[in-house]
């Protein structure tokens, strides 16, 4: 379950360099902090698994919420902050 993963990431510097290049990668796309999806797509792109299907709507929105101390049913949000920074 992704939420296992989840509670393995920490603040190493292996994994603060990865964030800095995903940070990075979203800025170039002319994503900024300021948005709510900014912090949302870091996330999506720190969980999913490297070549594993996942579905987006039923397991990532959900997981990401979590992830940000909000209830499952809040997947809804993420997804239109996701959304809503891309566009």
């Amino acid at each position: 379950m992704m939420t296992a993963k989840v509670m393995q990431i920490s603040k190493s510097s292996e994994f603060m360099r990865k964030e800095k290049a995903i940070s990075d990668m979203i800025l170039k796309l002319g994503i900024t902090p300021n948005m709510l999806g900014y912090r949302y797509l870091i996330l999506a792109v720190e969980l999913i698994p490297e070549k594993a299907y996942l579905p987006v709507t039923k397991e990532l929105y959900p997981e990401i919420a979590r992830v940000c101390g909000y209830d499952v049913s809040a997947s809804d949000t993420v997804e239109r902050a996701i959304r809503h920074a891309i566009n």
